[in-house]
């Protein structure tokens, strides 16, 4: 939060809470008093589009991220945000580029949010970099919860595909 008046934190607070309950148009509309009252808030405009992507308003959320960025190159968090942006959008090698952004600026940031390796591994299948993508599987196996998280992906998809085969 880079405006520290009472009123911020309080839409902040609005925010998360409704965000917590999957409300996620009336949290954007908290960020939006943020944002309209701190228009260099880097932190407002990552969340707005964090909050975008499952609305699936992804040009926004990636219109957001670029102005989270503008303020402050050196977030982590707004490069995962807009690698899965990119991702729903299939500009892959810019999703291969973000996620490396936010390891290059958060070593810890491929660890503690999965979408970046995710990202990055559903990147490089897609555009045939099978070599990268196996040497990145082998280092998503030392993190369990990433691993878990990536193949319980994969059999959605391959449920999905099946099922869309069978129509």
């Amino acid at each position: 939060m880079s405006g520290n008046s009472e009123e911020t934190r309080v839409y902040y607070e609005a925010a998360a809470k409704l965000l917590a309950e999957n409300k996620y148009e009336e949290a954007l509309e908290q960020l939006e008093q943020v944002i309209s009252r701190d228009p260099d808030d880097a932190i407002a405009y990552s969340n707005k589009a964090m909050i975008l992507l499952p609305l699936q308003r992804y040009e926004e959320a990636l219109v957001a991220c670029e102005q989270a960025i503008k303020i402050n190159p050196d977030d982590a968090i707004t490069y995962v945000n807009k690698s899965a942006a990119l991702m729903h959008m299939r500009r892959y090698e810019e999703v291969i580029t973000a996620c490396d952004r936010a390891a290059q600026l958060d070593p810890n940031a491929a660890t503690n949010d999965p979408g970046v390796y995710i990202n990055k591994y559903l990147a490089l299948l897609i555009l045939g970099r099978e070599v990268e993508a196996a040497q990145l599987y082998d280092v998503i196996q030392q993190y369990p919860h990433i691993r878990d998280r990536l193949l319980r992906l994969l059999l959605s998809m391959m449920k999905g595909e099946a099922a869309f085969k069978r129509l």
